[in-house]
This record gives structure tokens, sequence and C-alpha cells, in this order.
């Protein structure tokens, strides 16, 4: 968005600037929340919809995800990558090798891989159970966080150690 949405946290645009376009480790950050807000701004703005809550997810847990669903994915080189350990191994690190100096390949070709693997884990039968034990040490290790657009629901959230912020 050309303007920040209101009500960011007093730091963030110190932290991250106007108008950041990646946040890395943001799924650890005292400003996630805050990133959420700006990225839901962002599909406001691009696609016309409002969401009603944002998922800030690493790539250690959308790893376990995918595995838990059978899926892969294919690295630059060919390769097929199945467990857990080898497909968040690539997305971290992995990928520089394939892509040492075009920074602007290596994002466009990860995200490509993201994108498949999140529309491979949405064209799967929705098994809350099997979803929930994936994700359940995610939630309480930091790297998958929650944010709503609905206070009530943020704040009954934010109480839980789900949330990633939670004050107990």
């Amino acid at each position: 968005p050309k303007e920040l949405p209101a009500g960011l946290s007093s730091g963030y645009v110190d932290f991250y600037g106007e108008n950041n376009p990646e946040w890395q480790n943001m799924t650890l950050s005292p400003f996630a929340d805050d990133a959420a807000r700006q990225m839901s701004a962002a599909w406001e703005q691009q696609s016309g919809e409002k969401v009603d809550a944002v998922v800030l997810m690493d790539t250690v847990a959308l790893a376990e995800l995918v595995s838990s669903t059978g899926g892969s994915l294919i690295t630059q080189a060919g390769d097929r990558l199945q467990s857990p350990e080898e497909i968040s191994k690539y997305l971290s690190n992995g990928i520089y090798f394939e892509f040492p100096e075009d920074n602007i390949a290596r994002k466009e070709f990860q995200s490509q891989l993201e994108d498949g693997l999140i529309q491979h884990v949405l064209e799967q039968a929705f098994d809350i159970e099997r979803v929930a034990r994936s994700m359940f040490v995610h939630f309480g290790n930091g790297r998958v966080h929650l944010w709503f657009r609905d206070p009530r629901r943020q704040e009954a959230i934010s109480e839980t150690f789900i949330a990633g912020s939670a004050t107990s």
C-alpha cells in the first residue's frame, strides 16, 4: 500500500520502514501482528477482498504441512524432495546455491515453489486433525503466527500459546 494501515505498533516503521516488501523471520518478530495487518491491507488493495485472518508460516512449518499431505518439490536441478527436512533445508538454504548471484531469479523461483506447495495443501481433502497434529509443535515454537482482523478474535487468540504472543 502507498500508506501504512492504521494501528501499527510504535517502533514498527523505525524497524521495517514505510513500505517493507519482505519480512524475514517474521513469525518470531514482536511486529508479527503489524506485518500481518500490512499484508492484509496490501491484499485488499490489490484484490479488493478483505481477509478475516492472516497466517504467517516459516519454511520449516510449510515443509512439515506439505509432507504430511504427501507433497514434494522439484529443485532447479531437478531433484525431488519429499521429507520435511529436505524441503525446509532446500527452501531455507539450498536454493541459494542454485541461484548464487541472481537474487531476483531465486526469489521468483522460491515464490513459485512455495505457491505450488500451498496449492498442493489446499487441493487436499481438509482434515483438521491431520493439520492440527502436523502444525501443533510449530505454533508452540513460533514457526506459525495467526492474526485476526476482528479485535475480539485477536484478543482471544493472543491469550493462548497458538498466537505466538501469549502474555502468560
